[in-house]
C-alpha cells in the first residue's frame, strides 16, 4: 500500500516536466510565427504604400497625357485653321473662275454684236482698236497674275504635303482639281488671245464703247482684287510657314514625350508585375503561415487534450490512492486504539502485579521462612515481562511515526498536484487568449486580402486606360512610320547618289593606292636584292673563317703529334693505360660516379678475396699507386661513363662480375647498408 503511490508520484513529476518543456517549445514557436506574421504585415504595408505611390505617379502621368492630348488638340485646331485658310483660297479661286466665265460670256456677246453690226460704219474703228488693245493688255496682266497665283498655290500645296507626309486627303485632291481647272481657263484665255476677230471685223461701234468701258472697269477692279489677293496669299504663306514650323516642333516634342511616356508606362507595368508577383508571394507566405498556425493549433489542442486526459486519469488514480490512504489511516487508528487498550491492560496488569508484590512482601514479612530462591525467580520474571512489554511499545511507536511521515508526504504530493492543476487551468486561459488573438489576426489578414483585391481592380482599371493610351500612341506611331517611310525613300535616293559618288572616289583612291603599292613593291624588291647580296657576302666570310679554324686545328694536331714523337719512350708498359684513366677522371668530374670500388681497394680483406677471383684487380693495383687508390676522387673507375675504357679492356666474365657488384651495391644502399 505504501510503495505504489511513491512510484506513481515520480512518473507524474517526469510527465509534468515533459509537458512544461513541450508547452514552452510551442510557445516559442508561436512567438516566432507571430513575429513572422508581423514582419509580413509590415512588408505588406510597405508594398501597399509603394503601390499607392505608384498610383499617384500614374495619376500624374495621366495628367501629363491629358496635357499631351490638349496639345494634340491644339495642333488639330491649328491644322483646322490651315484647312480654313486653304478653303478661303479655294473660294478665291472659285471667284476668279466665275469672273473668267463672265469674261467669256462678254466675249461671246461681243462676237454676236459684231456679227449683227457688220454693216455699220467704221468711224470709231481706231478708238475701238485702242480699247481692244487695252483690254488685251489687261487680260495679259491678269493672266500673268493668275500664273503667279497658281505657282504660289502649288508651292503652298507642296509644302503642306511635305509637312504632313501623309497620303492625299480629300481637301488636297480638291485643291489639285481646282488648279487643273485654272490651267484649263488659262488655256481658253490664250485661245481667246489668238483670235484676231477684234482687229479684223469690228467697224462701227458707236453704242458699244460704254459697254467696253464697263468691261475695262471690271478688269481694273479684278486687277485690284488680284493685287489684294496676292497680298493676302503672301500673308497666308507666311502664316502657313510659321504654323508648319510650330507644328513640326510640336510633333517632335509630342513624339519625344510619347516615347518617354511609353518607356515610363513600360517601367510602371514591369514594376506593377513585380509588385503583383511580390504580393502573390506574400499571400502565399501568409497562407502557409496560417496553415502552419492551424496545424500547430490542432496539434497543440490534440496534444493538450491528451495531456488533460492523462492528468484526469492521474487525478482519478490520486483520488483512489487518497481513498486507500484514508482507509489505511482508519485501519492504523484502529490498530492504535487496540495498542492503546493493550497498553492500558498492561498498566492494569502492572498494578495487579504490584499488589501481588505487596501481598508477597507481607507474606514474606509475616513468614520469614520463605526461600530466597522464590524471591529471585519472581523478580526475574517481573523484569523480563516489563522489558518485553516496553520493547513492543517502542517498536509500535516507531512504526506509527513512519506511517504518519509517509502520510504527510502523500498529502504534500496531493497539494502539489492540486497546484499543478491550477497552473494548467491558467495555461488553458492563456491558450484561449492566444486563440482569440490568432482569430483577430486572421480577420486582419482577410481584410488585407480584400484590400488587395480592391487594389488589383484599380490596377486593372488603370491598365485598361493605359491600353487605350497605348492604342492612341500606336496610331501616332503608325503615322510617324508612314512619314519615316517617305523620308527613308528620299534618304535612300540620296544614299544611292552618295554611294555612286563614293564609289567613284573609291575607284580613284584604289588607282592611286595601286600606284603607291607598285612603287613600294619596287622599293621592296630593291631592298631584297641588297639583303641577298649582303647574305652572300656573310656566307663567304663565314666559310673563310671555318677554313681558317680547320687549318688551325690541323696545325695544333700536328704540334701534338710532334710533341709525342719528341717525348722519350716510357719504360712502363701500362703508362698509356694510366694516362687514359687520368683523362677519364677529368671527364668524370662533372658526372655522378659510384664510390664503392675504392672501398674494395681500401679493404685488404676484400682485396685479397677479389684478387683471387679477378686478374684485372691485380692489374689495376700494379698500375695505380696506393696514394691514388686512397684518394676519393678516383671513384670513377666503376662508373658507367668514366669506366668505359676499363670496361672495354675486360673479359665478359669480368664485366658480369662488375655488373653484379653494382647491383649488390644499389640493393645495399636501398636497404641502408654501406
Amino acid at each position: 500500500m505504501v510503495d505504489s503511490p511513491t512510484n506513481s508520484d515520480s512518473e507524474d513529476d517526469f510527465d509534468s516536466e515533459k509537458l512544461q518543456q513541450i508547452i514552452l517549445d510551442q510557445e516559442s514557436e508561436i512567438k516566432e510565427k507571430q513575429e513572422l506574421i508581423d514582419k509580413l504585415i509590415v512588408d505588406y504595408r510597405e508594398s501597399v504604400q509603394k503601390n499607392v505611390e505608384l498610383i499617384e505617379e500614374i495619376k500624374q502621368k495621366e495628367i501629363d497625357i491629358v496635357k499631351l492630348q490638349n496639345s494634340n488638340q491644339r495642333q488639330n485646331f491649328e491644322k483646322e485653321e490651315q484647312s480654313t485658310v486653304s478653303a478661303q483660297v479655294n473660294q478665291d479661286l472659285r471667284l476668279l473662275r466665275n469672273e473668267n466665265a463672265r469674261l467669256k460670256k462678254l466675249v461671246e456677246d461681243l462676237k454676236q454684236k459684231k456679227d449683227l453690226d457688220q454693216g455699220d460704219d467704221s468711224k470709231n474703228h481706231n478708238d475701238f482698236q485702242l480699247e481692244i488693245q487695252k483690254l488685251k493688255k489687261t487680260i495679259d496682266d491678269l493672266n500673268q497674275e493668275k500664273k503667279a497665283n497658281q505657282i504660289a498655290i502649288r508651292n503652298l500645296s507642296e509644302k503642306l504635303q511635305k509637312s504632313s507626309n501623309s497620303p492625299q486627303s480629300p481637301k488636297t485632291l480638291a485643291k489639285n482639281q481646282t488648279l487643273d481647272k485654272f490651267d484649263i481657263d488659262s488655256k481658253l484665255i490664250e485661245k481667246m488671245k489668238n483670235l484676231e476677230i477684234f482687229q479684223e471685223d469690228f467697224l462701227d461701234e458707236k453704242n458699244f464703247s460704254p459697254f467696253l468701258q464697263n468691261l475695262i472697269q471690271k478688269y481694273e477692279d479684278l486687277q485690284n482684287n488680284s493685287e489684294t489677293h496676292e497680298e493676302e496669299m503672301e500673308k497666308q504663306k507666311k502664316s502657313m510657314i510659321e504654323n508648319k514650323t510650330q507644328a513640326e516642333l510640336l510633333q517632335k516634342i509630342n513624339l519625344e514625350q510619347g516615347m518617354k511616356y511609353t518607356q515610363e508606362l513600360s517601367q510602371l507595368r514591369n514594376e506593377k508585375n513585380s509588385l503583383s508577383i511580390d504580393l502573390v508571394k506574400a499571400l502565399d507566405q501568409v497562407e502557409r503561415l496560417q496553415n502552419k498556425i492551424r496545424e500547430a493549433e490542432s496539434t497543440f489542442l490534440t496534444f493538450r487534450t491528451q495531456e488533460l486526459d492523462k492528468q484526469n486519469e492521474q487525478i482519478m488514480i490520486l483520488k483512489k490512492n487518497t481513498n486507500s490512504l484514508f482507509q489505511y489511516n482508519s485501519n492504523l487508528e484502529k490498530e492504535n486504539k487496540k495498542i492503546h487498550n493493550e497498553i492500558t491492560n498492561l498498566i492494569e496488569n502492572e498494578k495487579i502485579s504490584q499488589e501481588i508484590k505487596n501481598k508477597i512482601l507481607r507474606i514474606l514479612h509475616t513468614e520469614e521462612q520463605t526461600n530466597e530462591s522464590i524471591e529471585s525467580i519472581i523478580n526475574l520474571a517481573n523484569f523480563d515481562y516489563q522489558k518485553a512489554s516496553n520493547q513492543q511499545i517502542i517498536e509500535e511507536n516507531e512504526m506509527l511515526k513512519s506511517h504518519n511521515s509517509k502520510l504527510q508526504e502523500r498529502m504534500d504530493l496531493i497539494s502539489q498536484h492540486l497546484d499543478q492543476l491550477d497552473g494548467f487551468q491558467s495555461e488553458n486561459l492563456i491558450l484561449s487568449q492566444l486563440k482569440s488573438q490568432l482569430e483577430l489576426k486572421n480577420q486582419e489578414n482577410n481584410q488585407l486580402v480584400i484590400h488587395l483585391s480592391e487594389f488589383e481592380n484599380k490596377i486593372d482599371f488603370l491598365e485598361n486606360e493605359k491600353d487605350n493610351l497605348n492604342q492612341e500612341i500606336f496610331k501616332l506611331k503608325q503615322q510617324k512610320q508612314k512619314q519615316k517611310q517617305k523620308q527613308n525613300e528620299i534618304e535612300e535616293e540620296n544614299k544611292k547618289q552618295k554611294q555612286n559618288e563614293e564609289e567613284n572616289k573609291k575607284q580613284k583612291q584604289i588607282e592611286e593606292e595601286n600606284k603607291k603599292i607598285e612603287e613600294e613593291n619596287k622599293k621592296i624588291e630593291e631592298e631584297k636584292q641588297k639583303q641577298i647580296e649582303e647574305e652572300k657576302q656573310k656566307q663567304i666570310e663565314e666559310e673563310k673563317q671555318k677554313q681558317i679554324e680547320e687549318e688551325n686545328k690541323k696545325i695544333e694536331e700536328n704540334k701534338k703529334i710532334e710533341e709525342e714523337k719528341q717525348k722519350p719512350i716510357n719504360q712502363d708498359p701500362d703508362e698509356d693505360f694510366k694516362q687514359q684513366i687520368m683523362k677519364d677522371f677529368e671527364k668524370s668530374k662533372k658526372e655522378k660516379v659510384y664510390d664503392f670500388y675504392i672501398e674494395l681497394l681500401k679493404n685488404p680483406k676484400k682485396k685479397s678475396r677479389f684478387s683471387r677471383k679477378r686478374k684485372w684487380e691485380k692489374k689495376l693495383l700494379t698500375i695505380l699507386k696506393p696514394e691514388v687508390c686512397n684518394d676519393r676522387k678516383f671513384t670513377f673507375i666503376i662508373s658507367i661513363p668514366a669506366g668505359d675504357f676499363l670496361f672495354s679492356a675486360l673479359n665478359d666474365l669480368e664485366k658480369k662480375e662488375i655488373n653484379r657488384l653494382i647491383k649488390e651495391r644499389k640493393a645495399n644502399k636501398s636497404k641502408g647498408l654501406k
